[in-house]
């Protein structure tokens, strides 16, 4: 996520810059939000930067474009914490869902996180063969196939509003439902922060 190079003082930095580039009273809501306070500890800050970085570049656009679609959408999100020893075990990363989906390491995988891999095949082997994969997204219902067990106990689940409480935060779009960021301001923030500014 580029994030490394600004590991030192992030939680200062990220404070300042967010502030110059949406102003104090949006900064300081996502902010607190997320628990980031220029004392938050480099490790702490780390993690919950992580989390506001996921929710800007990848969940609030997957909703918003799902929510917005023409036509048939199917949306998953993908859950499973990552088995492996390192910095992100634990944690459902970005293209972690590839090492599953193509099952490159399922040598390395328990059982259950094979389950989780063949789900996710099977489930792109009939989306990608025009067979209908899981039931299609509905605004309304915000309905999502949900791929990874987390707290469940099955590898893979149909769940509604978004999956809100089920391995994904609400707290971004309940900050723009109450009109306190708005999140074109905030995605363009996010790259001015990442780009030293």
């Amino acid at each position: 996520m580029g994030l490394a190079e600004h590991e030192s003082g992030i939680a200062t930095t990220l404070n300042t810059s967010l502030t110059e580039s949406i102003g104090a009273s949006s900064a300081t809501a996502v902010l607190q939000a997320y628990n980031i306070t220029p004392t938050t500890p480099e490790d702490c800050a780390m993690q919950s930067i992580i989390d506001l970085a996921t929710d800007i570049a990848y969940y609030a656009p997957a909703v918003t474009i799902a929510r917005s679609w023409p036509g048939r959408t199917y949306y998953y999100h993908f859950n499973e914490p990552n088995p492996w020893e390192g910095k992100f075990k634990g944690r459902s990363t970005h293209m972690l869902d590839a090492a599953y989906l193509f099952q490159n390491f399922a040598h390395k995988m328990g059982e259950k996180e094979k389950e989780v891999g063949v789900a996710l095949a099977t489930d792109f082997i009939k989306f990608t063969n025009a067979i209908k994969p899981w039931n299609e997204y509905e605004s309304a219902r915000g309905n999502v196939k949900v791929f990874g067990r987390g707290e469940a106990t099955t590898s893979s689940d149909m769940v509604d509003n978004n999956a809100w409480g089920r391995g994904r935060r609400e707290v971004l779009f309940k900050l723009h439902e109450a009109g306190k960021v708005d999140f074109d301001a905030l995605s363009g923030a996010w790259d001015l922060f990442l780009a030293g500014q």
